[in-house]
């Protein structure tokens, strides 16, 4: 790091609290960096797995399920990696330990995870629901069912994109963004989007920058939307299973992706609850890396 003569802080510390810009206090950095890192081996080797048995061993065709699997994939892994760039730049450290260069990168790196975050996570939700109506394929209005569920799935994240966004160019200027898709929204998130990273590295994700919008109201959202949907994941097939005479291979098969769904569930209702919690602070870099790990 720079020496502390010319070391701009990011912030002033809180009460009490002495900063160290050479060694800062690591909170959740190597926790954060160990959880990316091993997220991210995981789901490579499965994915890995899934698509060698599926091309080689199987020699089957990719179906849709599949094309979802590999969208959910690439993005999962964009997200992850902003999430490794994002601890580089100070994530699980104390935001007065960073230098305002920092924080602003980090900044950066946050706005282009929220990009990613919920293509990614319809991506692998439509994966899953996919993959539960291949299992029940031989009842075709159950199947259709599950495929429709899917553009319900899309239809439910575009309110997110028609929430009412005022661009403070003038004062009495309020634009209301049409519900096409998610990144239209988080593109006009702030105004211009340079005050995302520049004005909130001074300000707030809270609501404090004016050029911005409530970017903790925002993040509860999501984690609404996705508790929704995981749980119409997890609950969806019980029914149908219990009606049926399936094969143990099925049954399995089933109660994997049940098992999937449930602790998928959990983290994402932890993860709202936590939002609430530490996002209203002062310290946004060990707050927000609760949340960065629970993703």
């Amino acid at each position: 790091m720079n020496s502390s003569a010319a070391f701009v802080a990011a912030a002033e510390p809180l009460p009490g609290r002495v900063p160290n810009f050479e060694h800062p206090d690591d909170v959740y950095h190597t926790a954060n960096t160990f959880t990316n890192v091993l997220c991210l081996t995981m789901m490579t080797l499965f994915f890995a797995a899934r698509v060698y048995v599926k091309t080689v061993i199987k020699r089957g065709e990719f179906l849709l399920e599949d094309w979802f699997c590999v969208a959910s994939w690439i993005l999962t892994t964009a997200l992850g990696l902003c999430f490794i760039m994002m601890t580089h730049y100070g994530e699980g450290y104390h935001v007065w330990e960073l230098s305002e260069q920092a924080f602003q990168n980090y900044l950066t790196w946050l706005y282009m995870s929220t990009l990613l975050y919920n293509p990614a996570a319809f991506a692998t939700k439509v994966s899953l629901l996919l993959m539960i109506a291949r299992v029940f394929s031989v009842h075709q209005r159950v199947s259709l069912g599950i495929r429709i569920m899917c553009v319900v799935f899309a239809v439910m994240y575009l309110p997110i994109q028609g929430i009412k966004v005022r661009h403070p160019v003038k004062e009495t200027e309020t634009i209301i963004l049409p519900p096409l898709t998610h990144l239209s929204s988080q593109i006009f998130v702030c105004n211009p989007i340079s005050t995302y990273w520049t004005d909130t590295s001074h300000l707030s994700i809270n609501g404090a920058n004016p050029r911005c919008m409530n970017q903790a109201k925002l993040f509860a959202v999501d984690q609404i939307l996705a508790i929704i949907a995981d749980f119409i994941i997890l609950v969806m097939p019980i029914p149908l299973t219990l009606s049926m005479r399936l094969s143990a291979r099925v049954r399995l098969r089933i109660i994997f992706m049940l098992s999937v769904g449930g602790s998928a569930l959990g983290a994402v209702v932890l993860k709202l609850y936590k939002t609430f919690e530490l996002l209203p602070s002062d310290d946004i870099t060990v707050s927000f890396s609760v949340l960065s790990i629970l993703s």
